[in-house]
């Protein structure tokens, strides 16, 4: 199950909100991202605390609206379910690509982040809602 984890590096104020299916995951992902900048800085300086549901800090969450607005899909969230030619997965970010960033649960890229086209997904939530209110 997707879950949110705030990372940072010991003793400095460097958080962010890794989206994975581990916690040694969403280390790993913030390790490689800071060690681009810092390449001295150790594995084991890395710290990890479970938040719980997929979340968003609040610049991360208006990017992901402000894409999702700009693609036509503005019913979008982070930790919806979509599926895609590669597997099934959950919305987890926007990119520089005004594309959604896609964490992989199942699939050849399972617990990987996939730059996703909004066109190129099957919302899966939004669908499952449109049918129970076409019901009701």
């Amino acid at each position: 199950t997707p879950t949110a984890y705030e990372c940072n590096v010991a003793g400095l104020d460097w958080q962010r909100v890794e989206i994975a299916l581990t916690a040694g995951q969403a280390k790993s992902r913030y390790w490689r991202s800071v060690h681009e900048v810092w390449d001295g800085i150790p594995y084991t300086a890395i710290r990890v605390r479970r938040l719980g549901k997929p979340q968003l800090k609040r610049d991360a969450a208006e990017r992901l609206q402000r894409t999702a607005t700009r693609r036509g899909f503005p019913f979008v969230r982070v930790g919806m379910e979509v599926e895609s030619d590669s597997g099934k997965g959950v919305i987890v970010g926007a990119n520089d690509s005004d594309n959604f960033d896609v964490l992989f649960t199942s699939g050849r890229y399972r617990g990987q982040v996939g730059n996703c086209h909004p066109m190129d997904l099957k919302y899966i939530e939004a669908t499952s809602k449109m049918h129970k209110e076409t019901a009701l």
